[in-house]
């Protein structure tokens, strides 16, 4: 029983090893896509509908700061839908490299 317990905790552990993964992706992406595109956060704040310091809190997700912040369906959706991109690819990390192949 010990034993199934430390594999459910083990498992538990790398699910969210693999959350913050994509989270991070999903911010470096944000902000690659951003900066592609020449706009400031205060910007695509205005194009998307959000608060400029919602954008950099996106940005800033899952930093020592602010450790336990997520990003919703909607939003992840809003935001690869604006970049004309799926939010699949803009969880993946391999994503901003596709573009120049």
């Amino acid at each position: 029983m010990l034993k199934k317990m430390v594999k459910k905790i083990g498992n538990m552990r790398n699910g969210r090893k693999y959350s913050e993964r994509m989270i991070r992706n999903f911010k470096h992406n944000l902000k690659y896509l951003r900066e592609r595109g020449r706009m400031t956060k205060a910007q695509l704040a205005r194009e998307l509908g959000y608060s400029p310091s919602y954008v950099t809190m996106l940005e800033g997700m899952g930093s020592r700061k602010k450790p336990g912040m997520g990003i919703s369906l909607e939003t992840l959706a809003h935001v690869a839908h604006f970049f004309g991109t799926t939010p699949g690819r803009i969880l993946d990390a391999e994503y901003p490299f596709e573009l120049f192949q």
